[in-house]
Formats: structure tokens, sequence, C-alpha cells
């Protein structure tokens, strides 16, 4: 078996035995695999980018390299893929430890920061334009906004929100009382709902019951933005955006035009 360097890595690439003996057979459409790539690259958050491919070869195109910023970034970037049904894994998985059994003595550190950072996505041919816009939209996204209402009904002003943030590489959680509505509002327009329980009139416990959940949720998906409406979903939203030092806070009332 070869091996080829690549100079933007400084790491080894290894041609894998069963993509070996499967190139022949292997007639990859490259323009799509191109617009695939560049959605991807379009698609990636500040700081991340797609290792560019070495002039003398070419990276295996069942596979492609993303390098996050740092190796917090890549082990939160790699569980929420995998945790919405995207394989990735890293490139290099415990190759220093393996390495150690043949007489690595760690004087490689470069490669072993890299071996814990550069991950793998699905790049292969056979993927369908389904799975390849599953992939895209599950990428970490460029920034997040959360918006936060007592009642799913209310969800439904924000109807085509969510769109237009995925074509800006952004992605929309929605955080509301488990209903009919905020369901709905889910499945038509295909964004995360978090259904924590909330209620309209003033209940002591049951608020601080639920602002407690309001905060997990915005600790764990770490939103840019945190919008919240409605009476309830707004003070509760806020304080919690607070806490967790939302970069950028705003509460308003949802109002319907009509012609």
């Amino acid at each position: 078996m070869s091996y080829r360097v690549s100079p933007s890595l400084r790491m080894r690439r290894s041609d894998w035995a069963v993509v070996e003996s499967r190139l022949k057979e292997w007639s990859a459409d490259s323009e799509k695999q191109a617009d695939f790539w560049s959605e991807i690259r379009t698609h990636l958050p500040p700081g991340w980018r797609i290792p560019p491919e070495p002039s003398y070869g070419e990276w295996n195109h069942w596979l492609l390299p993303v390098c996050p910023p740092d190796e917090d970034a890549a082990r939160r970037g790699i569980a929420s893929l995998r945790s919405r049904g995207v394989g990735a894994r890293l490139i290099y998985f415990d190759s220093p430890e393996a390495g150690r059994a043949y007489g690595y003595h760690g004087d490689c550190p470069e490669a072993e920061r890299l071996s814990r950072l550069v991950f793998l996505l699905p790049s292969h041919p056979g993927l369908t334009e389904r799975e390849r816009r599953h992939v895209v939209q599950n990428l970490p996204s460029r920034f997040t906004v959360a918006h936060v209402t007592t009642i799913g009904l209310s969800l439904h002003f924000l109807s085509g929100q969510a769109a237009v943030l995925r074509k800006s590489g952004a992605s929309l959680h929605a955080i509301s009382s488990p209903d009919p509505e905020s369901a709905a509002f889910r499945d038509s327009e295909g964004v995360p709902l978090h259904p924590i329980r909330m209620t309209r009139r003033i209940t002591p416990l049951r608020d601080l019951l639920a602002l407690w959940r309001v905060w997990r949720v915005v600790r764990r998906i770490r939103p840019q933005i945190v919008h919240a409406h409605t009476p309830k979903g707004g003070l509760l939203g806020m304080i919690a955006a607070w806490i967790e030092r939302t970069p950028v806070r705003t509460a308003s009332s949802l109002i319907a035009f009509s012609r």
C-alpha cells in the first residue's frame, strides 16, 4: 500500500484497502461531487475549512475531510452530526496510541493535534440528493437562532424563516409547549423542537421549573440569538438567555398582518 503526504495537513494520508479495491468500479460524477463540496464549504461555520487537495494527488472522494478550529469544536461537531444520523468520525482515530506499540514516542505533536481535530464526512457518489441535503442541513451552523414561545400556535407566525436561515448557513430551533401546533410547525418547517410545558397563567413553581428547562436547552444548543415571544415565553426566554450570556437577546410580540 502506498502513502501520500498532504502539506496542508502535515500528516500521512493512507489509501484504504477497501477503497483501493473498488476504484476500478467507481465512476464518480465529478461535477456532482464538486457541487456537494461547494455547498458544504458554504455552510461551514467561521474558522472551519475543507483542507485543499494536494497538487500531486486528490482526496479519497468517498470521504470528505473537515478541519474545525479546535478540538472542542471537533468533538461537539462529531457528536452533533452523529446524533442526527450523519456518519462522522476522526480521520486518524487512536493513531498516536496505536503507533506507540511500534516505537512511536510522541515526536510528531502536530500530527497528534490534527489526529484529534480533522474528521470525515460521507461523500461517496452513491449518496442520494436527499442524503446530501441531510448532511448539509445538519452541519454545525454559522449561527443558531432559538425562538421561544409559550404555546405552539405562536410559532406559526414564524413560518418560512427556517428556509431563509438555512440559505445563510444558519439554523433555527423552537422552544415551546408540547402541543399539536408546535409539532405541526416542527414537521412543516423541519426544525428541531424542544418541548417544554409553559403555562400562560402566573404559576411560580411551574414557572421556575420551566425556566430551568429552557435554560438547559439554551445551554445545550448555545444559540447566538435568542428571540422570545409572548409574555411568559418572553420572560423565561430572556432570563435563560441572560444567565447563559447569549450574545443577542430580544423579545417581541407576534402580530399578524392581513391584506
